[in-house]
């Protein structure tokens, strides 16, 4: 009987540890984000310059579940901005500019250094949403670049990110984080982008 009670206390004991450890966690973060173009939004006109605006203030508010030190689950939704492409030609001027906006979650392995510092590494699945607009004041450059246009598309793609987290205390923390969301858009309605993001961000543990 002895046995059995002292089997039963650790058997508690362990499943109390591992609830004290699984903790519910959210925050936000703010940076920039960088966006490489395809190559089909590469117009080559004659007469017409292209100028592409590549970065743009980002930000992203998140929530996950801890289930120990080591690993977790986290989702969130990430505005990306506008990179724009400027046009110039004919005597005027005009842009597109390209929304980009994103919903992912992911598994999220964490490497602590010490009771403060760590590593983490994040790897999921995102949901890209691609909103482009352009028109100019100019009928011919609107002609030559096929303006006005108002097009969207969502897709699919892998995300992953990599950052180190540092704890202030049981329930404040600071990020510095590097992802990457993959693919927006398509070659047809919006043209194809791929974006990633550099972010320094906050977090609470209930």
């Amino acid at each position: 009987m002895k046995f059995v009670s002292k089997a039963g206390f650790v058997a508690v004991a362990l499943a109390s540890s591992s609830i004290a450890c699984a903790q519910v966690y959210v925050g936000g973060g703010v940076g920039q984000s960088s966006t490489t173009f395809g190559n089909e939004l590469y117009f080559n006109i004659p007469n017409v310059a292209e100028d592409f605006d590549k970065t743009d203030t980002a930000y992203k508010l998140f929530a996950g579940y801890e289930f120990s030190k080591n690993w977790a689950i986290e989702a969130g939704y990430a505005y990306l901005g506008k990179p724009q492409i400027n046009f110039s030609g004919f005597g005027s001027s005009g842009s597109a500019q390209i929304e980009n906006s994103s919903w992912f979650i992911d598994a999220k392995g964490t490497l602590p250094l010490n009771d403060q510092f760590s590593l983490f590494a994040k790897l999921g699945w995102a949901i890209n949403r691609s909103e482009v607009s352009g028109s100019s004041s100019n009928a011919a450059l609107n002609d030559a670049v096929g303006f006005p246009v108002s097009e969207s598309k969502s897709t699919n793609d892998v995300h992953y990110a990599l950052g180190a987290e540092y704890n202030f205390n049981r329930n404040f923390s600071a990020r510095l984080e590097y992802e990457d969301f993959g693919k927006f858009g398509d070659t047809d309605r919006t043209g194809t982008t791929k974006t990633d993001m550099w972010s320094v961000g906050v977090g609470y543990k209930f």
